[in-house]
């Protein structure tokens, strides 16, 4: 499933309603917030942003931007993959993206491969294709993590017995 980004500006939140592509599962991020013991003003504390704003994104109101979601999850204390809607043992490279809080348009800067590329990507899902070597070296650079996990986050792997196979878009 392609995962949607919701801001215009780095760090900005939509106030507008929540798409059903959304990947941020707000329902997580109240569990996560209740076992850390913290009140919305709390996280908003911690996070920089008033109260109304924590329960916005805690009802599904409103998402955090991708510059957010790592405070977000610091704040709760937990990984910014517990709070998307994906395998956070099997993120796709919208995850990675996202876990760094870093938007396309940031990712493809800092990686030096065209927003259109990562935009297909995001759309596509995973790929029958592995990743060009230098692409994925590149953007295991910017994303803080190996060329192994953007390879994996890419590419489709074919299912094991038992399994079902993820459905791709090609």
């Amino acid at each position: 499933m392609p995962l949607a980004e919701h801001q215009v500006d780095p760090g900005q939140e939509t106030l507008s309603p929540v798409s059903p592509t959304s990947p941020f599962d707000a329902a997580a991020f109240a569990v996560a917030r209740r076992r850390a013991g913290l009140s919305l003003m709390a996280v908003g504390d911690l996070v920089g942003v008033d109260r109304q704003r924590v329960w916005a994104w805690e009802t599904g109101r409103a998402t955090p931007g991708p510059a957010r979601l790592p405070a977000l999850a610091a704040a709760v204390g937990t990984d910014p993959l517990q709070l998307l809607y994906l395998d956070p043992d099997d993120p796709p490279l919208a995850g990675l993206r996202l876990r760094a809080g870093l938007s396309r348009t940031q990712l493809a800067a800092r990686a030096d491969v065209p927003r259109s590329t990562l935009d297909r990507l995001d759309r596509q899902g995973r790929r029958r294709r592995a990743l060009p070597e230098q692409m994925a070296t590149r953007l295991a650079k910017a994303l803080g993590v190996s060329a192994d996990e953007v390879r994996r986050a890419c590419f489709v792997r074919p299912p094991t017995a038992g399994s079902v196979a993820e459905p791709t878009a090609e």
